[in-house]
């Protein structure tokens, strides 16, 4: 059976219509989850609740204090490592040094060039890969051993997600997972920025968002009780009615196998809750075991 993967999330941070256009096309086709905001303010709220493997900064969006900002950016990710890619003209060596030391992890030209673009995001991939695979280990959770995959492929092992599941079934606390399947859409980035919003808006406590591909968006929330899934699953469906939305709401504690590893049971999860709600659409429901 083919495993099934979460595409890497990647926000572009950019106002310019030409530079939006260019990595819409890089990306057509491309299996990856790709979210634009073209205001700082914006982008900011957007980082501090989602789960993004890479950040694209474009300089032009202010100049002068772009750096800083880049630096509010890297305290305030919901991941600490997600690089930073920052487009610029700049080649002077001491803006560079500069940029590194408020945050920035590489740089892309801004005369984009697919080639160079393609290598910076190897790389990036690569690197946060590494770097959940330490933290995997500080927490003493035994990565998800994955096969090599092609660039299009790679999934990255977030260990927040893995620590919140791990403690969950530990000490056999309440976690509910939304899967939140969308429609009336024409751009899948434009309906995963409106569920985001208002994901943030009705769940102020502890959450983890995740895109993932086919027009939908995995929300795991720990801590709360049935009744409370329930409520935030109503009125995401009341403020969301224009997207057509439909929910299926996971128990995670029901639906544990004890004998798998948690990252496997999680997509386990996810791969049969897609399947009931292409048998329930248009609805929002218990996934039943």
């Amino acid at each position: 059976m083919k495993r099934k993967i979460i595409d890497p999330t990647i926000l572009i941070i950019t106002d310019n219509f030409l530079t939006k256009k260019w990595f819409k096309n890089f990306f057509t086709n491309k299996n990856f989850n790709i979210l634009f905001k073209d205001t700082k303010e914006n982008a900011e709220n957007l980082v501090e609740s989602t789960a993004l493997d890479l950040i694209i900064v474009d300089h032009e969006m202010d100049e002068t204090n772009i750096l800083k900002y880049c630096e509010n950016l890297k305290q305030k990710t919901y991941k600490s490592h997600t690089p930073i890619i920052l487009i610029t003209g700049n080649l002077k060596k001491n803006y560079r040094k500069d940029a590194q030391k408020m945050g920035v992890w590489d740089f892309l030209n801004d005369d984009l060039n697919e080639d160079e673009f393609l290598l910076k995001l190897d790389k990036s991939l690569n690197a946060i890969n590494r770097q959940e695979k330490v933290s995997t280990l500080k927490i003493k959770v035994k990565p998800l051993k994955m096969p090599q995959k092609s660039l299009k492929e790679k999934i990255i092992l977030d260990y927040k997600v893995i620590s919140i599941l791990k403690e969950a079934k530990e000490k056999k606390t309440d976690l509910f997972i939304l899967l939140i399947e969308y429609k009336n859409i024409l751009k899948k980035s434009d309906g995963q920025s409106m569920i985001l919003e208002n994901i943030r808006k009705c769940i102020p406590n502890e959450k983890y968002i995740i895109p993932s591909k086919d027009n939908y968006v995995i929300t795991i929330i720990p801590k709360i009780n049935k009744e409370k899934a329930i409520e935030i699953s109503k009125h995401l469906e009341n403020a969301l009615k224009n997207l057509d939305i439909s929910i299926a709401i996971i128990d995670y504690q029901k639906h544990l196998i004890s004998k798998k590893p948690i990252f496997e049971n999680f997509l386990k999860m996810i791969a049969t809750a897609k399947e009931s709600l292409i048998k329930q659409p248009d609805t929002t429901f218990f996934l039943q075991k």
